[in-house]
């Protein structure tokens, strides 16, 4: 359904590390093989899986434990809760896996910001619930003292990058027959807020496995209004309201967006190099080190990073330029 105006970029997370399978291209061939490619890429849902298991049967190890439960921010391990050590080990596990998944989806965003047009991220989910414990007991009350979960404010970096950028998603859930009740009801929540808040459409179950097609098809289904917003980087939220004059009109529309700081422009830029190993759209510098000085202690090696003259602009002083 792809026209020749069209252009798609294919990018791949293993829960570590983007794999930039294409970069922006027409070609029906080089498409192809990089969805080909795609396919035959590990996902991680064996381990996924194996988690799953181990935390229904009860048998989390301390490895997994000491490997997911260390405090982002002190390093120490958390310490399980007496009513239920696998509970706080699996909330764990979640969300830091949530917290991956979110930055990287944010990071491709971002070092895909320049296209013109219409812009359209479909982005397939292996089931990340908005609300990590009610996913795992059931019930917004757990019982437990466990931590308020913090997936919905993760999962809010991706729309809240799409509406930035003027892209739009379509959330695809990707089939997991073990999800049902109360945990489908969760994975299915996030999706479809992230769907709504940038004029989207989340594809449940089945209706995900022709996922391109129905994208496509929807988005030549309407006409794609846009505006230039007063960019003051003052980290507010600003709404967008859309009032429809007239009858017969179905309006879906992205909910706001978060007028960024530079500084946090910039964060989200190098979070995106480091997970791609480089920036797609962007030109390599040349670096030259020079010659080692000092002794055994300390050793200074001269860096030299060398910048086109053409991304450069020149200007002129009292003393030259």
């Amino acid at each position: 359904a792809l026209t020749t105006e069209d252009r798609v970029a294919v990018v791949a997370f293993d829960g570590r590390r983007l794999d930039l399978l294409t970069n922006w291209t027409g070609s029906r061939d080089e498409i192809e093989r990089a969805l080909e490619a795609a396919a035959g890429l590990a996902t991680g849902g064996i381990e996924r899986y194996a988690e799953s298991e181990s935390y229904e049967r009860g048998e989390l190890t301390r490895t997994q434990y000491e490997e997911e439960g260390a405090d982002p921010e002190s390093g120490e391990p958390i310490a399980p809760f007496s009513e239920s050590p696998d509970l706080t080990l699996r909330f764990t596990q979640l969300e830091r896996q949530i917290d991956r998944v979110s930055r990287a989806a944010a990071a491709s965003l971002r070092s895909f910001a320049a296209p013109l047009g219409r812009k359209v991220m479909v982005l397939l989910s292996g089931g990340w619930p908005w609300d990590t414990a009610a996913y795992l007991t059931g019930e917004s009350d757990t019982g437990f003292d466990l931590p308020r979960s913090e997936a919905p404010k993760m999962l809010r970096r991706i729309s809240d990058a799409a509406n930035l950028l003027g892209y739009t998603l379509y959330m695809v859930d990707m089939p997991n027959v073990r999800d049902e009740g109360r945990r489908e009801s969760e994975i299915h929540a996030g999706l479809d807020i992230l769907a709504q808040e940038t004029g989207g459409k989340a594809l449940h179950n089945a209706a995900g496995l022709d996922a391109l097609k129905t994208v496509a098809e929807d988005v030549r289904s309407y006409y794609w209004l846009g505006f230039t917003a007063d960019w003051k980087g003052d980290r507010k939220e600003h709404g967008i309201e859309v009032r429809v004059a007239g009858d017969g009109l179905e309006v879906r529309s992205r909910e706001g967006f978060v007028d960024l700081a530079r500084q946090e422009e910039v964060t989200l830029m190098t979070e995106s190099a480091l997970m791609f190993g480089g920036l797609p759209n962007a030109r390599p510098l040349g670096v030259e080190l020079g010659e080692p000085k000092g002794g055994r202690r300390s050793i200074e090696v001269p860096v030299s990073v060398l910048i086109p003259m053409d991304l450069i602009q020149m200007l002129p002083t009292a003393d030259g330029y």
